[in-house]
């Protein structure tokens, strides 16, 4: 079942909007990507028939903090919000690997050209967002009361 749940630039961006202050790790490494941008790499995989494995993320690896920083950016926000943070002192409930980073090159080659970059998926993110899909979708999902 689909659940109501943010996701971490929706959950960032309110804390940017209203101001209050969040931690961003600075020591770990990820590859995000704009979920509208996944399925639409999914399907052009599909329809080249693509077989194997392949790592579909965003194209260029960076620490959450620079991920809150860029959408700061992107969304004309101040950053001051942003706490710059380590995930081994804050002592989460469960451990994290540092580095969740994916190579995409395969993709890329068989696809022809690259994954999109953040600031791609940022900019496509504020788009949605300003034409009220995100919040249509989040409407979708919500259980009946």
């Amino acid at each position: 079942n689909a659940q109501p749940k943010s996701s971490l630039a929706e959950w960032m961006l309110s804390r940017l909007e209203s101001g209050q202050a969040f931690p961003a790790f600075q020591d770990i490494e990820y590859s995000p990507l704009l979920v509208n941008d996944l399925g639409d790499l999914l399907l052009s995989l599909i329809d080249r028939d693509a077989s194997g494995t392949f790592h579909v993320a965003g194209s260029e690896p960076l620490s959450k903090w620079d991920f809150a920083r860029r959408l700061a950016g992107v969304f004309e926000l101040s950053a001051a919000p942003i706490q710059p943070a380590r995930a081994t002192d804050v002592g989460l409930k469960a451990p994290r690997p540092r580095f969740l980073s994916l190579n995409v090159k395969k993709a890329e080659g068989f696809l022809g050209r690259p994954l999109p970059r953040v600031e791609e998926g940022l900019r496509r993110f504020r788009s949605l967002r300003e034409r009220g899909t995100v919040s249509e979708l989040k409407k979708m999902i919500q259980p009946e009361r």
